[in-house]
């Protein structure tokens, strides 16, 4: 979050008069950039947790826990940027999505 407000200042500063692009395209590309570190933080909680918890089972069911962990932590990426875009800071950011 505290990155995301740096960049917000830079992007109000400098690209917003010059019309560069578009906030939209500011935020899409914020989230996509953090979609492969997402997935690859899930697969380590999915090997690191699921498999010490649980014990190898189906693959079908390791699949579907895969996947669930994959969109659970690309939303609550989306979610921060959500909750950072609205708040003037990044530590009144964190206490709203605390809350």
């Amino acid at each position: 979050m505290p990155l995301f407000v740096n960049q917000r200042s830079l992007y109000e500063v400098r690209e917003r008069p010059s019309k560069a692009y578009s906030w939209k395209a500011f935020i899409l590309a914020n989230i996509v950039v953090e979609i492969p570190y997402n997935i690859v933080l899930a697969v380590l909680v999915f090997g690191s947790y699921y498999y010490a918890v649980q014990g190898i089972q189906s693959s079908l069911q390791q699949g579907m826990v895969l996947l669930f962990l994959i969109e659970f932590f690309i939303y609550a990426g989306t979610f921060a940027h959500l909750c950072i875009v609205a708040m003037p800071d990044a530590q009144t950011g964190t206490c709203s999505v605390s809350f």
